[in-house]
């Protein structure tokens, strides 16, 4: 299962995501987020490895997690890959990007780290709902384009395992 390293989103971007989400749910596009049988909490994630050795969790756990940082939550994009995803962008600010790198620093020599976490490749986003069809997208943008961006701030870091469905605040 996938490990991950993720940003919170502070109360009034959390609310934002969560507005988000609950219309897509009415709309029918989508059913409510789950991670590890309890209900999703908006994030932006930052890495992702196979597995994080005992040493990189204490070396994320040292790091500037960001708290405080200015965020901007965009437009809407569709991520491809085996199914479609409709996220939110973040505006990709240098000082999110700099953290990103720092994150993606301390993983790099993790197994499973994707290309697609490597700094300049990565694309900073909110995820809305997986598997989205062609026909529900035309529905999902008239129920979410009219709102062009909100704004808010890092309220932590955490870590998600997959493997076991848990996660915990890294402190720093």
């Amino acid at each position: 299962m996938v490990q991950s390293v993720e940003l919170l989103l502070d109360a009034r971007l959390e609310s934002t995501v969560r507005h988000d989400w609950e219309a897509l749910v009415e709309a029918g596009v989508t059913r409510r987020l789950r991670r590890g049988g309890e209900p999703a909490v908006p994030h932006i994630t930052v890495g992702v490895a196979a597995s994080i050795p005992a040493h990189v969790e204490d070396a994320l756990s040292t790091i500037d997690h960001g708290v405080g940082l200015e965020l901007r939550i965009g437009g809407l994009l569709l991520l491809g890959g085996r199914s479609s995803v409709l996220v939110r962008l973040v505006v990709p600010s240098s000082p999110l990007l700099d953290l990103q790198a720092t994150v993606w620093n301390a993983l790099r020599e993790c197994p499973g780290v994707p290309d697609t976490v490597a700094p300049g490749r990565w694309t900073p986003h909110v995820t809305l709902a997986r598997r989205v069809t062609s026909s529900d997208l035309s529905t999902a943008v008239d129920v979410l384009g009219a709102r062009t961006s909100a704004e808010g701030s890092v309220a932590g870091m955490r870590r998600w395992d997959g493997d076991v469905r848990r996660a915990w605040a890294l402190d720093g």
